[in-house]
């Protein structure tokens, strides 16, 4: 059973440790991170997350995400994820932290969100799928990812505070 540490308002752990279900329930501030592979081609790895997820069940989201668990630093919930999901093992020298998103004060599902970046080219057939998970992934076209951002299309999860910070750091690489 994965533990996540319970923060306090300013984001340091409180010592409490909690299940993922329980934190949410009690509406616990705790971490999470996000990660996006881009590669050479400029194009971003999406994931369609599974049917059985409880949140966003059938629609296309970033690369890999996924809760801290309890005495794990960022980078160390990044790598996880990055396996976990997607069967890749990634050094922490691979991740470049982009930012952090704060929704302590969100209603529901307050948490600070980490979000790292990883340059990957691998080709689709070489990553490995958590099934329970995640159903799909695919390359897309950097452009095209912030015209399905821009349209709202509706089988894509909107993260619109992530999407602006992520926009603003990838149109100076990109030179868009």
């Amino acid at each position: 059973m994965e533990l996540i540490d319970v923060l306090d308002e300013k984001g340091n752990a409180t010592g409490e440790k909690k299940t993922i279900q329980q934190l949410h329930k009690d509406n616990n501030i705790h971490r999470a991170v996000h990660i996006w592979l881009i590669n050479d081609k400029n194009e971003v790895l999406l994931q369609l997350r599974s049917p059985r997820m409880v949140r966003h069940p059938n629609k296309w989201h970033m690369s890999s995400a996924g809760h801290i668990d309890a005495d794990e630093n960022a980078i160390e919930g990044a790598i996880r994820e990055l396996k976990e999901e997607l069967g890749i093992d990634c050094k922490s020298e691979e991740l470049e932290y982009l930012f952090t998103i704060d929704y302590s004060t969100r209603i529901e599902n307050r948490e600070f969100q980490e979000v790292f970046l990883v340059k990957c080219n691998k080709q689709i057939k070489e990553f490995i799928l958590q099934e329970e998970e995640v159903s799909e992934i695919k390359w897309v076209e950097y452009k095209e990812f912030k015209e399905m951002v821009k349209n709202e299309v509706s089988n894509l999860v909107i993260h619109r505070d992530e999407y602006n910070q992520l926009f603003k750091k990838l149109d100076k690489r990109i030179n868009l």
